[in-house]
Order: C-alpha cells, then structure tokens, then sequence
C-alpha cells in the first residue's frame, strides 16, 4: 500500500507539473503575440522613419538649392545696384552738365540779341572808310 500511496503522490505531482507547465506555455503564447505585435509596430515605426527621412533628406536638397538660388540672386541684385549707383551718378552728373531751360532760354537770348545788335550796327551806320 505504501508503494500504491507513494505511485499515487508522485501522480499528483506530475500533474501540479504539467498543470504548471500548461500555465508557462500559455504565458509564453501570450508573451509571444506581445513580441510580435511590439515587433509590428517596431517596423512599423522604423518604415514611418524611414519615410520621414527621406523626406527630410527631399527637404535638406531643397533648402541647400534655394540657398544657392538665393545666394547667386543676392550676388545679382548686388551686381544690378552697382550698376544702378553708376548709372544714377552718370545722370547725376548729365545733369549737371546740361543748362537748364531757363539757362538755355538765356543764352539763346542773349545770342538773338547780340544777332539783332550785330545787325543793327551793320546795317544802321556806314563804314567810315567808304
């Protein structure tokens, strides 16, 4: 009987033992599905980096082209004042040079007049000479 009461324990204890080893696989199912869905959204989570990346890169190309556009049309605008300094000190000077309407109107009454007296001497008196 103590060998039918000792078979009988070790029973028992085989099945406690697969009773918790039914729990382990259990956990272990359980732990496996939340690994995989951490493992999804892991790649999931890369793929979105990955995605914003490329964007980002997309965006650095365009910002380093617009620099540069913006860089050589800075140098142009540059390039058009300088010239548009020369130019303004060209017409300045132009200015300066040519007689105003009034000063021109002057002189171009002063030359009729000396004109008009030139001729009135010539005309109104005789060469003492003759």
């Amino acid at each position: 009987m103590a060998e039918y009461h000792d078979r009988l324990q070790e029973v028992e204890r085989y099945k406690a033992k697969l009773k918790e080893n039914k729990q382990l696989v259990d956990e272990a199912r359980r732990n496996k599905g939340l690994l995989t869905q951490a493992l999804q959204l892991k790649d999931e989570t890369m793929e979105s980096l990955k995605r914003r990346n490329g964007e980002n890169l997309r965006l650095k190309k365009l910002f380093e082209a617009t620099k540069k556009q913006l860089e050589v049309a800075t140098l142009e605008v540059s390039k058009v004042r300088g010239e548009l300094d020369g130019a303004l000190v060209e017409i300045s000077e132009l200015e300066k040079s040519i007689p105003t309407e009034r000063e021109a109107a002057v002189q171009e009454y002063l030359k009729v007049g000396n004109v008009k007296q030139l001729q009135g001497n010539g005309q109104g008196k005789k060469n003492p000479r003759q």
